[in-house]
Parts: structure tokens; sequence; C-alpha cells
């Protein structure tokens, strides 16, 4: 693929390009809406002033999809010690 190429992605991957900003450093999503993506870069937009801002992607989708493992897991006995009172 060339890098150069501008790549609007579908509903399940800008949710992905979501994620991984936010993993980033992406405070605020919820003022950003996803524009595009471009040397593997992801670049959002602020809804209210329309600056531009940007995230280097995923090396690949293998370690998106492990990080998304990892804090499920993590989430998983979080709950469980909830349920447990020891939070």
């Amino acid at each position: 693929m060339d890098n150069n190429k501008i790549v609007v992605k579908n509903a399940k991957d800008s949710q992905i390009a979501f994620e991984n900003a936010k993993s980033k450093g992406l405070n605020k999503p919820e003022d950003f809406m996803y524009m595009y993506s471009q040397d593997n870069k992801d670049f959002f937009k602020n809804i209210m002033d329309r600056k531009y801002i940007n995230f280097e992607q995923w090396k690949d989708k293998m370690s998106w999809n492990v990080a998304m493992i990892n804090i499920g897991f993590m989430l998983f006995w979080y709950c469980i010690l909830v349920i447990l009172g020891v939070f």
C-alpha cells in the first residue's frame, strides 16, 4: 500500500483509530471526528475549532487485538474484585 495514499476507514476501523488515539493521549474523543488516515497516521478534526490532530497508527492490527484482550482481562478481574468487596 502506498503510504501517501489517503484512506477513509469504515466504521469498525475508525473505532480502532479512536481506541488507538485514546491510548496515545486523546483525552476528549467526543470533541473530535475521525477524518482520514495517511502515512501511517490517523487524523482527527476538533468539532469546535476545526483544528487537526494526528496519532501514529498501531503497527499492526494484531497489536491492537492483544491490547484489547489485555484490557478486557484486567476489567474482568477488577469486576470480580469489586463483587468480592476488595475495592
